[in-house]
């Protein structure tokens, strides 16, 4: 299998596993229903927090890239929701296409954050492109490092292109450049914080197997370290989705949005009418 991770578990539901990959979690052994017990119900807070986007576009008037950018996290949830659940090839095209996609929009986004924009039709061709490229190589050769490194290129623009928006925003927006920071410092920080605990697991995984076997329920479950990526690689791209939201606001001129924070660290933007008179 990808990744050389010993199969461990049971049989279930959905038959034998045909995906090119299966993680360290051990399969059905909560539910013979499902695969991945906590690989799959971690996916939540990919819908959810794209319920919270889709909120914020709509009270502020957004555009439609904008729903597209936070509707785009429901689906990969979905998707990874589906794959983890069965362990199938086709739940796993399910799951890691859309990450490519999804990530697509975020480029769009943030490739023209400022009017005019000029180059409309060659970023829209080249992103199309891109995606159809990698579509038809990765179900051909059915190698997952072609996946990630295909999807890392994506998520390497994500964090560049913002890097050069800030740098412009400091003069044009001195006043929200301190908040437009802290978002991404957030954001990146929480998603590179999945990313090595998905690591972690990925090369330690008969360790990090004795550990949770020693540990027992409940703390068992906090080793689930895939889990934990799910979390927060979904908390972390959709504080990178408000903080392209709240750009492209700012650039479009928009003085009438802010950041509000619930509970004091879940972002999102907010149409604020007070801040048209500022």
């Amino acid at each position: 299998m990808g990744f050389n991770l010993p199969p461990a578990g049971n049989d279930g539901y959905w038959g034998p596993v045909t995906a090119t990959l299966d993680w360290c979690e051990e399969n059905y052994t909560v539910s013979y229903y499902i695969a991945e017990w906590w690989n799959t119900w971690s996916n939540l807070i990919f819908p959810a927090a794209a319920l919270v986007g889709v909120w914020s576009s709509w009270q502020t008037k957004s555009e439609a890239r904008i729903y597209a950018m936070y509707l785009a996290l429901a689906v990969v949830g979905a998707g990874s929701f589906a794959f983890h659940a069965t362990l199938t090839y086709t739940m796993q095209l399910s799951d890691e296409l859309p990450m490519i996609y999804g990530t697509c929009v975020s480029v769009f986004v943030l490739a023209l954050m400022w009017p005019p924009e000029r180059g409309t039709l060659a970023v829209t061709a080249g992103l199309v492109v891109y995606s159809v490229a990698v579509t038809a190589i990765y179900v051909q050769i059915r190698n997952p490092v072609f996946h990630e490194v295909s999807y890392g290129l994506l998520v390497a623009a994500t964090v560049i292109l913002p890097i050069r928006h800030l740098l412009k925003m400091s003069d044009t927006h001195p006043k929200e450049t301190r908040t437009l920071v802290i978002l991404f410092v957030a954001s990146f920080t929480t998603y590179i914080t999945g990313f090595v605990l998905w690591n972690i697991e990925n090369l330690n995984c008969v360790a990090v197997r004795e550990w949770r076997a020693r540990a027992g329920f409940p703390l068992r479950v906090v080793g689930q370290l895939h889990s934990w990526w799910h979390l927060l690689t979904g908390i972390g791209a959709y504080g990178s989705s408000v903080l392209n939201h709240y750009m492209r606001l700012l650039a479009l001129g928009r003085k009438d949005v802010r950041i509000k924070w619930l509970l004091l660290v879940f972002p999102l933007v907010v149409a604020d009418e007070s801040r048209k008179r500022e």
